[in-house]
């Protein structure tokens, strides 16, 4: 795999910065894209220990492409969601992972145990970044999905009118509600436009016009909207 035969394959995967055990220190975790991912404890006055292996967080399988860092039970203690892609046909080799945090071990090292499926959250498109916020003000916390395609080399210029009326089945955004504690796919009732050619690059949550409920800011990769499909 490389940027020849992958177009994304120089996109990066990403870090993510909080405090895993609770003692008042911002840890480090940084993804890979192939490789073992590293999770750093911070000792203070910038030291840091690698506890990757300890914790469970090292060897997590598929291309890694974005992290994002949540407390997805409300149990106070820092969970990790790491978002995958890549020319995968199974996609198996897609899915997201949700790292729960199960507190410290015997050691004071935070343990993690993956248990996206749990939470609905094991999603196999072809994920960029995660973000979760409020959206409905109902006290949890759901989650706004950017996508992007595999490879862009699979799409015909003489075809673009197909690609922006045809809905994709592994790009595009996708807004996910919780619902008592499992994430439903409401994209198309939310009226987010879906087509093959819109790939996420970034996303941000911010209250823009200050009338006290989150919006979504969504950097992308061409788009096109989507026209109506023939009756």
């Amino acid at each position: 795999m490389n940027g020849f035969n992958y177009m994304n394959y120089n996109n990066g995967a990403g870090v993510a910065i909080a405090d895993f055990n609770n003692d008042g220190l911002q840890d480090l975790y940084f993804l890979s894209t192939l490789g073992d991912n590293k999770l750093y404890l911070n000792k203070g006055n910038l030291h840091f220990e690698d506890i990757s292996a300890e914790s469970g967080t090292a060897s997590i399988p598929g291309f890694h492409t974005g992290v994002t860092c949540v407390d997805i039970n409300s149990d106070g203690w820092m969970d990790i969601y790491i978002c995958l892609s890549g020319p995968f046909k199974d996609p198996e080799m897609r899915r997201n992972k949700l790292l729960v945090n199960q507190g410290l071990d015997k050691n004071g090292i935070p343990t993690f145990k993956e248990e996206g499926s749990k939470y609905g959250l094991d999603i196999d498109l072809c994920s960029t970044q995660a973000a979760f916020f409020d959206m409905d003000h109902d006290g949890d916390l759901d989650m706004f999905l950017i996508n992007n395609s595999p490879d862009i080399k699979v799409l015909e210029y003489k075809n673009m009118e197909d690609y922006i009326r045809k809905e994709s089945k592994i790009t595009g955004d996708r807004l996910y509600e919780n619902r008592n504690g499992k994430f439903v796919d409401i994209s198309k009732k939310a009226g987010l436009i879906n087509n093959s050619l819109i790939m996420g690059l970034g996303v941000g949550i911010s209250d823009l016009n200050n009338d006290g409920w989150p919006d979504v800011y969504v950097c992308t990769d061409f788009l096109g909207k989507r026209r109506p499909l023939p009756e």
